[in-house]
């Protein structure tokens, strides 16, 4: 095929991956993804010599991600070939060669594809949010997991964990990858020091009520009293000008020192 026309091909998918074309797109692409992922003829030595354009395209097809098609990136042709036949992580900004750290987890074994270093354990999905409590990373394994995934799917919950006292039950989370459990409210405190102060109001906002979803179900008194506050400084911080935000204050007042009014100075 003339290069004219598979650039022309390419613009055309690029648009149905952009999902204008309403839900006739969406069929027709299913449709074509499909037929990509039955070929077997789509071999390592195949792949090597297609046309570089012809490559993206397929892998396009296959990962339904645009990114590979957009004008401005460029991905080297082995590295293409090896998103294509599952060897390389599909994530533009990973790109980890798979299985990622040699993991030999059931999870990294059995799924083609899956990057334990950026996909959600649970949805297999991955996105660009960092320095957030949207993500939950194993304490064992270093695993990560959506926090709306394990909460829909009873991966948090009340629990005894190993550090605790014996009788003492906490907020827990289990990771699907290695089954253990992580506590959290370490967790959550350990988030809002290291990446509070770089938060504006909408963040800050966003992962306390991404606390509020954790601990909703909370039955210990630290986790009750952890809910409660974020309860509080949510309310604060919607009636509060952004620019009068202490996140220094807030975390203090997360972290059980004293609250006062001095978070929103003025």
């Amino acid at each position: 095929m003339p290069e004219e026309h598979l650039e022309e091909v390419k613009n055309e998918l690029r648009s149905i991956l952009e999902g204008t074309g309403g839900s006739h797109h969406i069929e027709e692409f299913l449709y074509l993804q499909k037929l990509v992922q039955d070929r077997d003829d789509l071999t390592p030595s195949m792949l090597s010599v297609a046309h570089h354009v012809q490559l993206e395209i397929l892998v396009a097809i296959k990962t339904g991600i645009q990114a590979f098609l957009h004008p401005s990136v460029t991905i080297p042709h082995n590295r293409l070939v090896e998103v294509f036949l599952y060897k390389r992580c599909r994530n533009i900004a990973c790109q980890s060669a798979l299985p990622s750290e040699e993991c030999r987890c059931n999870v990294c074994a059995s799924r083609n594809g899956f990057c334990n270093l950026c996909m959600c354990v649970i949805c297999n999905k991955f996105d660009f949010e960092v320095n957030t409590c949207r993500w939950i990373g194993c304490d064992f394994c270093s695993h990560w997991t959506h926090t709306d995934c394990a909460i829909h799917n009873g991966q948090i919950g009340m629990g005894q964990s190993v550090k605790s006292s014996i009788g003492h039950a906490e907020m827990l989370f289990r990771c699907r990858a290695c089954q253990r459990t992580s506590e959290l409210l370490g967790w959550v405190k350990d988030v809002f020091q290291q990446c509070a102060p770089g938060w504006d109001r909408d963040a800050l906002l966003r992962e306390l009520e991404f606390v509020c979803k954790i601990f909703r179900l909370s039955e210990d008194a630290k986790g009750r009293v952890l809910f409660r506050k974020c309860l509080d400084l949510i309310e604060r911080l919607r009636n509060a000008p952004a620019d009068s935000i202490n996140p220094r204050v807030i975390l203090q007042a997360l972290q059980g020192q004293s609250f006062t009014p001095s978070i929103f100075p003025g």
